[in-house]
């Protein structure tokens, strides 16, 4: 009976230990690679933050953290225009978001950061025309500007040769700067800002290009409107990314700022940049307060009006990617969140929290529900919206939602769980610190405590 009983522990014993042995040695082997991977880890500089509550996007080893498991984009979504490094501040890495790397790469580091040392600068400016037929002005000067942080630390200026070429040579800079460069073709004032300048990066190639002025206003149009979504104490904090497509070749300055909102005069005195033209018209949902341009917009030239954003800055052709951010009012509960087509609009993705909440959509199909976080998301999507159409969401429930949340940390403070927070190691490194002999010892008293556990139930 003895030998029966011993035979019939053994096997379960024997693999257990094992399992836990290795467990022990996995936890032993990690430590020094981790060790070694801190001061690694510090020197790459800081990834942009993703806009609050973004779930992660696309798979592969690109991905978010490595992770490669992120929701896909909906079907027929246009494609993330430039990879990682073109898109808007805080947006999730694409699938392939290095295009140049091979399929499956995974991303590289970024640059090293730059010593705060005097160094001499090296600057190559190449301005080129951008409109068919077009010529380079004559005597064109360009006025540089080096910052750092939000100060200018040197301003100068070069001539630009009849080939568009320009090098300043041996620029004296106190420390790491960042060259801005202005050029003037008519009327109208082109910006480039190149990379940060140190003693280790202090050669660099910035070009420029210029073009004439439209006649009439171009078919802009938005490629991609992702709008995300949280809960704020005042309201719903929703962010907006746009990316914006203007076709052709010349930059147009915009329609008189009067033939757009009532009192111009006033408008202009809150945006100090205003031309007196405006360009790009972005309806704003109904009650949003708050309304700001985050990135991609000139905050000076941009002017809040009847419920709309107004940006006076002239549009540019080519590809342009602009944030930007407002409050949406909770009224007993509720929220609408309607979001209005400025231009013709390829593909929306909203995104609101798997909360409690309960969300009617109009003009969008729910998708499916990605991981944000802590809080699922939940993924809607529309296609090829029509300009000035309108879809919308409710989103109920908001209040309950907000007092579930609440009181589950009231329950878990009442039970006495909340104030006493665990280590935070993993479950290898807790086995690990139990030693050999423990892990045997353990093994035996889960194995015997299970089978009178057994007995005690089949008896009743």
């Amino acid at each position: 009976m003895l030998v029966r009983q011993i035979k019939h522990w053994l096997m379960p014993l024997t693999i257990l230990a094992l399992l836990l042995a290795a467990a022990v040695l996995t936890a032993r082997a990690e430590e020094p690679a981790k060790d070694q991977a801190k001061p690694a880890a510090a020197s790459p500089a800081p990834a942009p933050e993703l806009p609050a509550g973004h779930p992660p996007i696309g798979g592969g080893a690109a991905g978010p953290a490595g992770t490669g498991d992120g929701a896909a984009l909906p079907p027929g979504h246009p494609p993330m225009p430039g990879g990682q490094a073109e898109l808007p501040p805080g947006h999730p890495s694409m699938p392939n978001a290095n295009p140049d790397m091979p399929a499956g790469h995974p991303p590289m580091a970024g640059p090293a950061k730059l010593k705060d040392e005097p160094f001499l600068a090296n600057l190559a400016i190449k301005v080129s025309h951008g409109t068919a037929g077009g010529k380079l002005p004559q005597n064109m000067v360009a006025k540089i500007k080096f910052v750092a942080g939000d100060k200018v630390i040197k301003e100068t200026e070069a001539q630009i040769d009849s080939h568009g070429v320009s090098i300043l040579a041996d620029v004296q800079l106190p420390g790491p700067a960042q060259p801005y460069v202005t050029v003037q073709h008519g009327d109208l004032k082109f910006l480039a800002v190149g990379k940060a300048m140190g003693s280790t990066a202090a050669d660099q190639m910035l070009r420029l290009t210029i073009y004439d002025a439209a006649a009439e206003a171009p078919q802009w149009s938005v490629t991609m409107r992702h709008v995300m979504v949280r809960r704020d104490a005042r309201g719903l904090f929703v962010t907006e990314v746009l990316v914006l497509n203007c076709p052709g070749d010349r930059v147009w300055v915009g329609q008189p700022l009067d033939q757009i909102v009532k009192d111009a005069a006033a408008a202009r005195k809150t945006a100090a940049d205003s031309r007196g033209t405006a360009t790009l018209v972005l309806p704003l949902p109904v009650g949003a307060t708050e309304a700001r341009a985050v990135t991609g917009l000139n905050p000076d030239a941009t002017i809040i009006d009847s419920g709309r954003l107004i940006s006076t800055d002239p549009l540019m052709p080519g590809t342009a990617k602009i944030q930007i951010a407002y409050l949406v009012p909770i009224r007993k509960g509720i929220a609408v969140l309607d979001i209005t087509a400025p231009a013709a609009v390829k593909a929306t993705m909203v995104m609101v929290p798997d909360d409690g909440t309960v969300v009617h959509a109009m003009g969008l199909e729910q998708g499916e529900t990605a991981q944000g976080g802590k809080t699922p998301i939940r993924l809607y999507h529309a296609a090829d919206q029509a300009a000035q159409s309108k879809i919308s969401l409710t989103i109920s429930g908001l209040e309950s939602a907000a007092r579930a949340s609440a009181g589950q940390g009231a329950g878990q403070a009442a039970a006495g769980t909340v104030p006493v927070q665990p280590e935070k190691r993993s479950s290898a490194k807790l086995i690990a610190g139990l030693g050999a002999g423990a892990l045997v010892t353990a093994a035996v008293a889960v194995m015997l405590i299970k089978a009178p556990v057994k007995k005690v139930e089949s008896k009743k």
